[in-house]
């Protein structure tokens, strides 16, 4: 029955019995009728006795059913010193009278009338951070950890390019940090910034995984804290590349050696003259072929010896998504600059040069003076700023000029790292799209948690040395399924037989980006919480009291109207007096 209905049928009830009580108070002859006192008086225990059954079938809301609940997580103080009704979280430490539970979902089924929590401590696991709509949530963060707090995974990126490694270290104030590759060599090394940031560079040599290294160094060179990271070179997006020289020369030589050594596919075709071709097997350039192919790198003098047919066929390609490195070497031709423009560079003889200096200690280059191509972007620069390598856009492909004519004498000056990344940059930006592994998985997981893998086929499944599991599809979240890695280690993810490895760190790795990650969330969800709040419905209280109360009202209302307070006691006059 609905509150009011029941509200109302009580009052309805009153007004009959006042009524009943006045209509007898009124044709009761005047001996029997009762004091004005006492009839206020049964009226009043009349309402009052409503009232107490109406308070018994719809007790009142209990005090506090909306009270804030305070959620102890890890390193939470022992005592927490608040009158609120407490909560403990398994990773949160003995608090005296704490009631221990589960996971925060428990608590909030222990206490359904729960609106507010206040987290104390580093803040909620990511088991524990869902579900909380309409819920305010208090948190205070607590002081940063000292070391690595925020460490980014740098993509998948092809064999011979280069990647950045991004993060940030609290608390090192004058530290450094210094990048190492999986043989221990330091390949570079910054200093923080004031607000303990940091960027490091590095280039990956062939096709495979590793793990460099990460040290954070005081001011005094002590190590703050190491961490590894993974780097994943993809086979998926190797260039594979046709080298096309008009010569033999030690440009070629080097590019051909660093491109073997960066585990590229790599066919070379030198022109000797008298036709004679140095190099692999000669494949015939010709539409077919070039299909073949990511990229091409071609110089003035061996697009001069192409037929007319090849020289279709090659701007055919690049139109249709294949990438062309355009290295000018010398003095370029009437007919091939033409050609060259038809793709979209702006290319003039190229007889004059310039030099290019680098930066201290590396030597200064050669840079041809060929002019400005419009739309360009710009890879490669030397130290005042002038282009050295760029690229456009050429229909669905990409085509990029090269105007360094003795790039390989940074080789053996000791800087084959410069020559390497300015290679491996030009071809990564020209080379044709290959199809990348679509599957999402988070960054840096940790053996013990939960990871969820999005994009997925069914039949996909992780595989790992003992443990391979088979990943469920849960529909009602999409292509996405839950995995839990037991162990450390490299695993590899196998959708359609597609292979993506993927690494998953100790449980107590990176314990300051774990630490810095749980208060972020946690602090997400308190901005989320200033969004209005649902009250949360009314819990009814306990009904016994006041049925106790009824009882007692009704006995002492059956006692008054049986007792005679209240009532006149003058006696009725006699017809007349004897004589």
């Amino acid at each position: 029955m609905n509150d009011a209905v029941l509200a109302a049928l009580l009052i309805v009830a009153v007004a009959v019995a006042w009524a009943r009580l006045a209509f007898w108070q009124a044709r009761a002859p005047i001996h029997l009728r009762a004091r004005g006192w006492r009839v206020a008086l049964l009226a009043a225990m009349q309402a009052l006795c409503a009232a107490l059954l109406y308070l018994t079938l719809v007790p009142p809301p209990t005090p506090g059913s909306a009270a804030t609940l305070v959620v102890a997580t890890a390193h939470a103080p022992r005592l927490a010193g608040s009158a609120n009704t407490i909560v403990a979280l398994p990773e949160a430490p003995a608090i005296a009278g704490a009631e221990r539970v589960p996971d925060l979902a428990t608590a909030l089924r222990r206490h359904p009338g729960t609106t507010r929590l206040h987290i104390v401590g580093a803040g909620l696991e990511a088991r524990d951070r869902s579900g909380l709509r309409g819920m305010s949530v208090a948190f205070d963060p607590p002081a940063e950890p000292r070391g690595l707090v925020r460490l980014d995974a740098p993509a998948p990126i092809a064999p011979g390019g280069e990647f950045q490694v991004v993060g940030r270290v609290a608390r090192v104030p004058g530290g450094w940090v210094e990048l190492r590759d999986p043989a221990g060599t330091v390949v570079d090394q910054r200093p923080l910034s004031p607000a303990g940031d940091f960027v490091l560079t590095g280039a990956a040599r062939v096709a495979g995984v590793a793990l460099v290294r990460i040290r954070v160094r005081a001011p005094d060179k002590a190590v703050v804290e190491a961490a590894a990271l993974p780097i994943r070179t993809s086979d998926d997006s190797q260039p594979r590349l046709l080298l096309l020289a008009g010569a033999p020369g030690p440009e070629i030589k080097y590019l051909r050696r660093w491109a073997t050594d960066a585990g590229l596919a790599v066919t070379t075709l030198i022109a000797a003259g008298g036709g004679v071709v140095l190099g692999d097997a000669a494949p015939a350039v010709d539409a077919a072929t070039l299909a073949r192919f990511d990229a091409v790198v071609v110089d003035e003098r061996s697009w001069a010896g192409l037929g007319g047919g090849q020289r279709a066929a090659m701007a055919a390609a690049v139109r249709g998504g294949m990438g062309l490195v355009v290295r000018i070497t010398g003095p370029v031709a009437s007919e091939t600059r033409r050609a060259w423009g038809a793709l979209g560079l702006s290319i003039g003889n190229a007889a004059t040069a310039a030099t290019a200096p680098l930066a201290d200690g590396v030597p200064a280059l050669t840079r041809r003076i060929v002019g400005t191509t419009p739309n360009a972007v710009a890879v490669w620069r030397d130290a005042r700023g002038a282009i050295l390598s760029d690229w456009r856009a050429a229909g669905r492909g990409r085509v990029a000029l090269w105007r360094v004519d003795n790039a390989f004498a940074l080789v053996p000056s000791g800087h084959g790292d410069r020559y390497g990344n300015a290679w491996g940059e030009t071809l990564a930006a020209v080379s044709r799209p290959r199809t990348a592994l679509t599957v999402d998985i988070p960054p840096l997981p940790r053996a013990g948690e939960r990871m969820t893998l999005c994009r997925l086929d069914r039949g996909a499944r992780v595989d790992f040395p003992g443990d391979d599991a088979v990943l469920a599809i849960d529909p009602a979240s999409g292509p996405c399924a839950g995995y839990w890695p037991q162990r450390p280690g490299w695993h590899r993810l196998i959708d359609h037989g597609v292979i993506q490895p993927f690494y998953v760190y100790p449980a107590d790795a990176l314990p300051g980006v774990r630490a810095h990650d749980r208060a972020e969330a946690t602090v997400a969800l308190r901005r989320m919480s200033a969004l209005p709040v649902q009250s949360a419905p009314d819990e009814r209280g306990a009904s016994w009291p006041w049925f106790l109360a009824l009882v007692a009202a009704l006995g002492a209302l059956w006692w008054i109207e049986r007792a005679r307070w209240g009532r006149r006691s003058i006696a009725p006059q006699t017809g007349a007096n004897s004589a």
